[in-house]
């Protein structure tokens, strides 16, 4: 089948998107702290999609814009990644001089192909890696989410959260991780699901970014849709965090002002948000 024109594919696949959006688009999202935006409906800019794009647009203008892997296929409200390699990488240093202050929120949308395989969500590469978020393929956690920071973790790199973090293979969720020095926290689809206590280290700035693999281990790049991501120089409220995840579900998978039991001062956030 031929490719339609550019503005062409634009046009018709944001048509469709912002249709199913009740309101909702890209600045919906909680803005304060917001250090970069990526977003599969407008994946090159404010309205604007293009399912030819090379670049992954960072839609807060700070310039941390991804440069796309020739495997990635753009659907109308994402990418899609079967196969090993770098899915998405940000050239900026400037993600890694967030994580590096040990104070900030990460938050994605996706929807896994597999539960049990090992694979990256995100990464900041050194030598061989400053961050990373991913699955454990563990038999004992079937893919539960696993932090790495290099060198900077108790145990050295690793640290697993229990069983309520489990992504589970072709279902959607809103992942938001938030890091301080003494507290981790993770969040699926705006709840609470576990929290660790650990000291961490000064992790490595300086690195490149990776949404969706890892550089040394190619084989685990993320497989299934990615629709977001979104990266904070601060600890998100839990009322922002439900927010983020509702604009996630309503824009990403048709879900419904109606279908989210949030808290007043969240709901309240919600619908000043709608547009």
């Amino acid at each position: 089948m031929e490719k339609m024109g550019c503005l062409a594919v634009v046009a018709f696949v944001f048509g469709v998107a912002a249709a199913s959006g009740h309101g909702f688009n890209a600045r919906s999202y909680v803005q304060r702290g917001l250090v970069a935006c990526y977003d599969g409906i407008e994946n090159v800019g404010v309205n604007q999609h293009d399912s030819d794009s090379e670049i992954w647009k960072d839609l807060t203008g700070n310039g941390h814009d991804g440069e796309v892997n020739e495997n990635l296929l753009w659907n109308s409200n994402g990418w899609l990644n079967g196969a090993p390699g770098r899915p998405v990488t940000v050239e900026s240093t400037g993600l890694a001089a967030v994580t590096a202050t040990r104070r900030f929120t990460l938050e994605f949308a996706c929807v896994p192909e597999r539960q049990t395989e090992r694979e990256s969500f995100f990464s900041q590469f050194g030598t061989p890696y400053a961050f990373m978020v991913e699955h454990n393929s563990s038999a004992r956690k079937n893919g539960c989410i696993r932090l790495y920071g290099d060198r900077a973790l108790p145990d050295g790199n690793a640290m697993d959260f229990p069983s309520p973090t489990i992504f589970r293979s072709n279902e959607f969720a809103t992942v938001a991780v938030t890091v301080t020095p003494q507290l981790q926290l993770v969040w699926k689809n705006g709840e609470l699901a576990a929290a660790t206590v650990n000291k961490i280290a000064k992790l490595a700035d300086g690195c490149k970014s990776v949404i969706g693999g890892e550089p040394s281990r190619p084989g685990q790049a993320f497989c299934g849709v990615f629709h977001a991501f979104r990266v904070y120089d601060r600890v998100l409220t839990e009322d922002e965090i439900a927010v983020n995840a509702a604009i996630d579900a309503i824009r990403f998978k048709g879900a419904s002002l109606s279908d989210f039991q949030l808290s007043d001062e969240a709901m309240r956030i919600l619908k000043s948000r709608q547009e």
